[in-house]
């Protein structure tokens, strides 16, 4: 079946993007294959070209076109960007002007085309045959009757061999098996500081007789920081996707069927245009984050650090048409699960630092200001799209465990004595239920949500050193020892049209609480009252706090 194509082979060689400034050699760096000028590395593109030479075969697409890229590669610094932004800005744009072209009268004059055309927009002549003239020659007696005769009779019997073969007309395959987007900061070298990765990015098209079929998808993404690196000495990878072989990122189809076809109603359901989704899991990950205060007479340099290896870790999943048709009353289906794992943050609060930040944020009202409109903004439409949502809910699996966050209260900015609340471990669950008894095509669907917050508790330390360390005893008096606190949240999924049952219901149980003060530890909290939260900076919009993430 290969055999019986006419094949075409276009090769593009060695093309590339260089950016270069005024009396430097660029045509020497034309012939690198990676310089301090290129922007886009060079590439060679292949494109195949093939027509059956059999027209009407239901086996063959009449043409074909396929092709694709090994690697695009972009790498842009930020001085670059600017510069070539500089250099379209500088580029003239064309002036219209009324006086090189005069407006002139045309006078209207009534124009007749007599058009062979049949009922489905075909000519009616012969293929490779064309009229000679757009005008019609007959005598006016007695030709124009058996002229409109023999063309009507010409449009029927060309509508009558229209084929119900679903013939391939065109087929189409392109598909770049890698694309590396680089961002790099100008210093004497370019040094790399993001890198956006793309892999195995194409498409597939075919053209039928009657539809239209096009699938765009997507393999794999990551996004590594090179600035800070992390673990094992490797670039920070912040956004990256499953692996598994076989599997799309995101595959995006798109079906548009010919009303006139013989399986409109049918195999399409009398829709014209179809667009079908389909997304798998995407996964990031922050190692650490640490903000610093920049204070010289504080002891406690770290105002936020992780206790641990990393800050969070999130995982999606999409199940895209999993809760269609009968399976929207299967409980057990879901359109998407949600896992995140979050690592202890240590929170050192120094009232100090916090209204010096708050001053620095300050500095910042006017982009607050128009971040706020523009959230209202979103805001609004996003509940004026809402409205036209159906009735269905979708259903999200959440499974969140969570180290919540363990907050140091020092006696003040010098001191090392300090109360410790350690919000415990946080675990959040649910599962779905539809509301009984109640004839829907789609029943109301309720989020039964299980918190869990355990150990909790209340210390006093003395500091030896500025960080807990996770796994090693410290020297701490219990203030309040561990409780445990459950409650539930009841969601109603469709309160937007479903009003007999509450929007949101939530019921919890907390357990005794055991609290032991003793005078020392009444005296700390109050010095914290005094020396902590009564400390001031004398000039606080000379005290910028220093935030690092990693």
């Amino acid at each position: 079946m290969d055999k019986a194509y006419d094949k075409f082979d276009v090769e593009i060689k060695n093309v590339q993007l260089l950016f270069a400034r005024a009396g430097e050699n660029w045509k020497k760096h034309r012939f690198q294959h990676l310089s301090t000028m290129h922007i886009l590395q060079p590439l060679d593109i292949h494109v195949e070209l093939a027509k059956a030479m059999i027209e009407k075969d239901v086996r063959m697409a009449r043409f074909k076109v396929s092709g694709g890229l090994p690697l695009m590669h972009v790498r842009i610094s930020d001085q670059k960007m600017k510069d070539a932004l500089c250099l379209i800005n500088s580029i003239p744009l064309p002036q219209k002007s009324s006086e090189l072209f005069p407006e002139r009268q045309v006078s209207s004059i009534p124009v007749i085309l007599h058009r062979t055309k049949g009922l489905l927009g075909t000519s009616l002549l012969p293929d490779g045959v064309e009229s000679e003239s757009d005008d019609e020659y007959f005598d006016a007696e007695d030709g124009g009757t058996q002229t409109g005769q023999s063309m009507r009779g010409s449009e029927l019997k060309k509508a009558a061999e229209v084929p119900n073969e679903e013939l391939i007309n065109l087929l189409v395959k392109f598909e770049i098996k890698e694309v590396i987007l680089e961002f790099t900061k100008q210093q004497k070298e370019e040094d790399t500081i993001l890198v956006f990765n793309v892999t195995q990015l194409g498409t597939e098209a075919t053209v039928k007789t009657f539809e239209l079929t096009a699938v765009s998808y997507l393999k794999k993404i990551s996004l590594d920081y090179y600035e800070i690196q992390g673990s094992k000495k490797k670039p920070l990878h912040l956004i990256g996707s499953s692996d598994k072989p076989g599997l799309d990122l995101l595959k995006v189809e798109y079906i548009k069927a010919d009303t006139n076809g013989p399986s409109f109603q049918t195999t399409f359901e009398k829709t014209e245009q179809t667009v079908k989704s389909r997304k798998r899991s995407l996964f990031a990950r922050l190692e650490n984050i640490i903000v610093t205060d920049v204070d010289p007479k504080t002891v406690h340099k770290k105002a936020v650090s992780i206790m641990g290896n990393e800050v969070f870790r999130f995982n999606l999943d999409l199940y895209p048409d999993a809760t269609e048709g009968d399976s929207y009353t299967d409980i057990s289906k879901v359109d998407g699960v949600v896992s995140l794992n979050v690592g202890c943050i240590q929170i050192v609060y120094l009232h100090k630092f916090l209204m010096s930040l708050l001053n620095f944020l300050n500095n910042f009202q006017t982009a607050k200001e128009a971040l706020s409109a523009a959230t209202a903004q979103a805001a609004e439409k996003a509940a004026t799209s809402v409205k036209d949502l159906a009735q269905r809910s979708f259903r999200a699996s959440i499974n969140v465990h969570l180290k919540a966050p363990v907050i140091v209260i020092p006696q003040s900015s010098i001191s090392t004595n300090a109360v410790v609340v350690d919000l415990g471990l946080i675990r959040i669950q649910n599962q779905f239920s539809l509301v009984a008894g109640e004839d829907y095509l789609h029943p109301p669907v309720i989020d039964r949500m299980d918190v869990q917050l355990t150990k909790l508790k209340l210390s006093s330390y003395i500091f030896i050193r500025t960080v807990i360390q996770p796994g090693i005893s410290h020297p701490d008096i219990q203030l309040l020892h561990p409780v445990n606190l459950e409650f539930s949240v009841n969601r109603n999924l469709a309160a937007s049209w479903y009003h007999r049952v509450p929007v949101l219901e939530i019921k919890g149980h907390l357990e005794s609480m055991n609290v032991s003060l003793n005078q020392e530890d009444l005296n700390l909290l109050f010095r914290i009252l005094a020396e902590n939260i009564g400390e001031t900076t004398e000039d606080l919009s000379k005290v910028k706090p220093r935030i690092q993430r990693t």
